[in-house]
């Protein structure tokens, strides 16, 4: 843990999806909080949003961090430095508005379980 899953709007253009996950991978490394093999990301593409009601195209990039609790400080200090290196990657199409949102979530280690898969036999 922790395991990040972005959501982003497909009317955002020429995401570098694999250099979004790698920084995201690399800021919650550098945070210290956790060992880096334990570090999962991935993203998905949304084709159906809607943001708000006007008409004004709208786009966000949301990162849900799933990840034991640490106290609130520690956990907003971690939301803003994704944030912040999200917001060197993720840039809006002209004339059209982006949001960068990062959310953390708690799971409780007492129903989270992790083992490593056994290898194939030969």
């Amino acid at each position: 843990m922790p395991h990040l899953t972005a959501q982003y709007t497909s009317n955002l253009r020429g995401l570098d999806i694999p250099a979004i996950l790698a920084r995201i991978n690399q800021t919650v490394t550098e945070s210290g909080l956790f060992s880096e093999a334990d570090i999962k990301s991935r993203a998905v593409p949304l084709d159906a949003f809607k943001v708000g009601v006007s008409a004004q195209p709208r786009a966000f990039f949301h990162l849900v961090v799933a990840m034991s609790a640490l106290g609130d400080s520690v956990e907003r200090q971690l939301a803003q430095s994704l944030a912040d290196a999200l917001d060197d990657l993720v840039f809006g199409t002209p004339g059209v508005e982006t949001q960068i949102c990062v959310e953390i979530i708690h799971v409780r280690s007492s129903t989270y379980v992790k083992q490593m898969a056994r290898a194939a036999a030969a």
